[in-house]
């Protein structure tokens, strides 16, 4: 029952926005993440490195698709067309066709708020085109710790959903929280398009007294120590930007934006 319950757990989050897989591929992968289940209680993780693989050609497909529609010299936004933003509140395509429907109408709702926000239709396209790239990117490069640890956190929370497996960085993370070992800039950060953006300052840390950082800057560069050499973040997960940023109070760190 708890490897069932994972198996359900793991196979949602893999597919949350419910664009990569149909009806009966989902129920399929989620029968195999069953088996997987059953396998690691025998010390067997081989299964994850062909997952891994799988993932990536799925999000492979939907950055396909999206550059595909949107490179069409017929691509115009239906607005007719609607889409429930809640994934849990509509049913998972059951054919191709339904599929593709759904992802022409989440490409019309990510063009619409990029041109809502000012951005021309030519500009709304590479960008979007280029955030399904980062999502591709962020896929291969994921490590199969994080894969084991994805798939641990889902069996915590099939045991009861407030216990949560911590990775050894996410372990980390938190004993510095909970500690106060170290200190941030303090600035609330986002990470859009690849660049991590500064979404606001916290009010007496040492981005706000220090006054030229500003909201909306987006920090391509970050260098920890007076002699250190700046290292690019330009594409890099969030979590590890925030860690090249963090330091032990009185740490000197450079931004480039």
């Amino acid at each position: 029952a708890l490897a069932k319950e994972a198996a359900r757990l793991f196979a949602e989050r893999i597919d949350s926005s419910e664009v990569l897989l149909t009806q009966s591929e989902y129920e399929k992968f989620e029968k195999r993440l069953f088996t997987l289940a059953k396998s690691v209680r025998e010390s067997e993780c081989n299964g994850f490195q062909t997952l891994h693989s799988d993932q990536v050609k799925w999000q492979q497909d939907m950055e396909d698709f999206v550059r595909k529609t949107l490179s069409s010299k017929g691509y115009k936004m239906d607005k007719k067309r609607e889409l429930n933003l809640d994934p849990k509140k509509r049913t998972r395509p059951k054919t191709q066709a339904q599929q593709d429907e759904l992802r022409r109408a989440l490409i019309d709702f990510q063009m619409a708020n990029y041109i809502a926000n000012g951005t021309s239709k030519k500009e709304a396209k590479t960008k979007l085109i280029h955030r399904y790239e980062l999502a591709t990117k962020r896929v291969k490069d994921r490590k199969l710790s994080e894969l084991y640890g994805a798939f641990l956190n889902a069996y915590s929370n099939s045991l009861d959903p407030h216990s949560t497996y911590f990775s050894q960085e996410e372990l980390e993370d938190f004993r510095i929280t909970m500690q106060l070992s170290l200190e941030g800039i303090g600035a609330r950060l986002s990470s859009k398009d690849g660049y991590t953006t500064v979404e606001d300052l916290v009010p007496g840390g040492a981005a706000d007294k220090n006054g030229e950082l500003r909201t909306k800057d987006q920090i391509i560069a970050v260098a920890q120590g007076p002699k250190a050499e700046a290292v690019d973040v330009i594409d890099m997960d969030l979590r590890e930007v925030v860690r090249f940023i963090r330091g032990e109070k009185g740490t000197q760190v450079t931004l480039t934006v």
